[in-house]
């Protein structure tokens, strides 16, 4: 085990938290959640199933990293929920560990439930490929998972990215996702430039939305959001500190 690699990734919250501190009024505070209209979003959706489709959104932004949750639902029953994370530096990368069948666990609409996958599968998209994988839930719920991550770190030894995209799509029950819904779903998904400075509250203050946390993480009783939200994947990385070291 790398000790040293270890301490400095612990130290380094402690040095921020310093900073941020000792810098309040220039620095913004940290965490900050809360829900945001769709005129704010960094998750944009192009595809025509999804253009009239009922939408909950909550970002959540710390030192490291920004992240949306977007929750997606349409008259016709076909609902998505995804998050997209990036990174908030150029020593900061994401230490995204869900391969599809763990991703697809950490989704409330799915946890608790007996699932048949199929065979994975990729297609191509505007920032490069997202991997998905159709599975079905008790019910004859027909879904698929995705997942997608780039801009990888060229300095940081283990390769990781500074972007993830990650999700479910579900149709109603007994109604079939074919491979065109499926293509139009995650082809029409989008991500927005906008600089996450711009979701700092204007007092620069930490601030958390409880009812906005709750809408992301889900609550008992509630078949949406993800446990494990804001995941805290943002981590620095040291050169020369790879696998073999």
């Amino acid at each position: 085990m790398n000790y040293s690699r270890i301490a400095k990734k612990l130290a380094f919250p402690a040095l921020m938290s310093v900073l941020i501190a000792g810098c309040a009024g220039e620095l913004a505070q940290y965490p900050i959640t809360a829900k945001k209209p769709a005129k704010e979003a960094l998750i944009t959706f192009e595809a025509p199933a999804f253009k009239n489709a009922k939408v909950a959104r909550v970002h959540h932004l710390d030192a490291f990293e920004h992240i949306e949750y977007a929750r997606f639902e349409t008259d016709d029953g076909l609902s998505m929920e995804t998050v997209y994370d990036t990174s908030l530096g150029v020593d900061l990368v994401l230490d995204y560990n869900y391969w599809i069948e763990k991703m697809v666990d950490t989704w409330n609409v799915n946890r608790g439930q007996s699932k048949a996958f199929g065979e994975r599968k990729s297609l191509q998209a505007w920032h490069g490929e997202i991997d998905y994988q159709p599975y079905r839930l008790s019910g004859n719920r027909q879904c698929i998972a995705f997942n997608s991550e780039w801009d990888h770190q060229a300095r940081d030894p283990f390769g990781r990215p500074s972007r993830v995209l990650f999700g479910y799509v579900c149709a109603k029950p007994g109604d079939t996702l074919s491979e065109q819904r499926i293509a139009q779903a995650l082809k029409g998904l989008q991500i927005s430039k906008r600089n996450s400075e711009s979701f700092v509250p204007v007092n620069r203050k930490s601030s958390v939305d409880q009812i906005a946390l709750n809408t992301a993480k889900g609550t008992t009783g509630n078949p949406t959001g993800n446990v494990q939200f804001p995941f805290n994947f943002g981590t620095p990385y040291f050169e020369g500190e790879g696998p073999f070291n």
